[in-house]
């Protein structure tokens, strides 16, 4: 079973291979300006959530974002993340 997300990218770029389909659905998604889990963002930046606490505690990674009215469920935003990591990648 497909999940919804895959559905919609079916529906919406159908006939776009793998490579142009990932390079679309990234920018739709950075431009509606969409936000990633804690979790997601491990995967994505190598960097463990403790080490993103301490980094962030120190100014050196993005910042979390309320998602909730509450305040109790946090995510990145992705543009924040793809800024953050193009400054490492010209920091090497």
């Amino acid at each position: 079973m497909h999940s919804l997300k895959e559905n919609m990218a079916d529906i919406l770029l159908p006939a776009m291979n793998p490579k142009e389909r990932h390079k679309m659905m990234s920018a739709l998604l950075m431009d509606m300006n969409a936000f990633i889990s804690i979790e997601l963002a491990e995967k994505i930046t190598t960097l463990d959530k403790t080490t993103q606490y301490r980094e962030r505690k120190e100014g050196h990674f993005p910042k979390l974002v309320s998602i909730t009215s509450q305040g109790r469920r946090k995510a990145y935003r992705i543009r924040d993340l793809k800024e953050w990591m193009d400054k490492q990648a010209y920091s090497e």
